[in-house]
């Protein structure tokens, strides 16, 4: 069954596949030219082709746009303007098909006559169209869908593909692939109960952006990449708070360095490389790889790698404050959040392709102020402790209300007119997020924790860096699967359906990613290395 369905996709799908075509001849002037392609589903292609003023004095050589769509009819309609003249006939000298995969197709005058089907030709040996007086159109059809010739390569990796597919279905320890076996890691890293409540909350994140993007009335995207702010600078700093030694010693800012760029350099780079080196979009791709720049979703990256560069500073300032007095750390965080959202916002160094973005620093240095708060002020203090303990359960319904209105009011709920200025802020939900957090961190065994550890969200947790960076790709897939599969005209990108579908593909591609690309470059080895969540 799999090794049929990869012949029918190899066959279908790639050896009628048309990059583009070209046509050339006399035509009327001022006239548009349809070209329409229906695939074996029914799925409909349709571009319009101007044709210039002087198409009738001289032969012009138009074309459509690159389209690489399975073809199996087509249609060609001159559609002529009131004030052209008709007398003359179209005159075709040649219609060129260029194929990625069967090479290109060239039809002379009497190839089009055979390929071609239509009432309006005019003379025997050529391809002349008469402009039909009444409708002023002129149509041509093919005869019979184009020939897919039979390739014996094409078996051969069919059944392959069917054997790798069935040996993964049928024998894979599905337990073993990284991406599911590192959901267990949590007596490894830190504790299960941190551990998970984390995972859990980071792929909370990623669905709320995927959310953002594609489910209709969402637009929680500010609050899925606030917590990926936060966490950046709660995590990263967590080996500092609580060895505020280990900053003064330049190994291990070296490693903390190391382990950052295998964490989000091989998928990025992966990712670039798919988008725009394999396109040969190369100046776009070489400022990518340098992070000057980053198009439409993956904006965040140059903050996160600029915030990665720049946080061993940070440490330097807060570990000697700490050794002063322990509460310096929070004052300088939370003064230099503050300070940079109040002067420093409208600088704006990061390129995204249409405009500058400034760099949310805040965000960062507020992801900093809650590991000093957490690990430092409140895992320290025993009476804290004791009193969350004690009333988890009231503050457990508290961590819920908040959660459930930060993400309803960043969403399809409008909040109240009085709370709009401030939830639509960023900054506001940074503090949201942190309180998020803080809460899941600090609260066990409740009905809260059940929600946010729940296996899909901890599983999404761990492959979110991958998922973010290929949710736009399987966006597209499944765009593509409805318009040029499926035959779906117009499908909406805002849909549940939608949303459902580019989640499951996404969900895959993001499994092998972090498995195969990410996970052989960084490892768990250390207890108590937060820094590698």
């Amino acid at each position: 069954m799999f090794a049929l369905t990869a012949f029918l996709i190899l066959t279908n799908f790639t050896q009628s596949a048309v990059g583009y075509l070209t046509f050339k001849g006399t035509f009327p002037p001022n006239s548009l030219l349809h070209v329409e392609a229906v695939n074996i589903f029914g799925a409909r292609k349709l571009e319009i082709v101007e044709i210039g003023d002087d198409a009738a004095q001289t032969p012009v050589l138009v074309g459509t746009q690159r389209w690489n769509f399975p073809v199996a009819d087509l249609v060609l309609e001159f559609h002529v303007s009131p004030e052209a003249d008709i007398s003359t006939p179209i005159n075709f000298h040649h219609i060129q098909l260029v194929r990625p995969y069967l090479g290109n197709l060239l039809m002379g005058q009497q190839q089009i006559k055979e390929f071609f089907n239509s009432s309006q030709f005019v003379a025997e040996s050529q391809a002349m169209l008469a402009i039909d007086p009444q409708s002023r159109i002129a149509r041509l059809q093919l005869k019979q869908p184009f020939s897919t010739p039979f390739n014996p390569a094409y078996v051969a990796l069919a059944l392959l593909i069917g054997l790798a597919v069935y040996l993964l279905v049928w024998h894979a320890q599905w337990s073993e692939i990284p991406a599911f076996r590192d959901m267990n890691l949590g007596n490894k890293i830190s504790s299960p109960h941190e551990f998970n409540n984390i995972n859990g909350l980071r792929g909370l994140a990623a669905i709320l952006v995927l959310l953002s993007h594609t489910a209709p009335g969402f637009f929680a995207i500010q609050l899925g990449l606030s917590l990926l702010f936060i966490f950046s600078g709660f995590l990263l700093s967590k080996p500092f708070v609580a060895d505020p030694m280990k900053i003064y010693s330049w190994p291990n800012i070296q490693k903390y360095l190391t382990k950052r760029l295998k964490r989000i350099l091989p998928a990025y780079y992966l990712y670039v490389f798919m988008i725009y080196v394999v396109p040969f979009e190369l100046d776009t791709a070489l400022r990518h790889f340098l992070f000057v720049q980053a198009e439409g979703h993956l904006w965040p990256m140059t903050q996160i790698f600029t915030f990665y560069m720049l946080l061993p500073l940070v440490l330097i300032v807060t570990c000697v404050s700490y050794r002063v007095h322990r509460l310096l750390p929070l004052l300088i965080t939370a003064a230099g959040a503050y300070l940079w959202w109040a002067y420093a916002t409208d600088w704006k160094p990061f390129y995204n392709g249409v405009f500058s973005h400034e760099f949310m620093l805040y965000a960062f240095l507020t992801g900093v102020f809650g590991s000093y708060l957490h690990y430092d002020l409140l895992q320290r203090n025993d009476s804290l402790m004791g009193f969350f303990e004690r009333y988890k359960q009231p503050i457990a319904v508290v961590a819920g209300i908040v959660a459930l209105l930060t993400i309803a009011w960043s969403a399809p709920v409008r909040p109240p007119a009085a709370v709009i200025p401030y939830i639509s802020q960023f900054y506001v939900k940074c503090i949201l997020s942190l309180l998020i957090i803080l809460f899941a961190l600090n609260i066990k065994d409740t009905w809260y924790n059940v929600i946010v550890c729940n296996w899909f969200f901890r599983s999404m947790g761990v492959i979110g860096f991958s998922f973010y960076i290929l949710h736009g790709l399987g966006m597209q897939i499944v765009l593509h699967v409805q318009t040029q599969l499926l035959g779906i005209s117009n499908p909406s990108e805002r849909s549940w359906e939608f949303f459902f579908a580019s989640l499951a593909v996404t969900y895959v591609m993001a499994v092998f990613s972090y498995s195969y690309v990410e996970r052989p470059f960084f490892g768990y080895r250390e207890k108590n290395l937060a820094s590698q969540v």
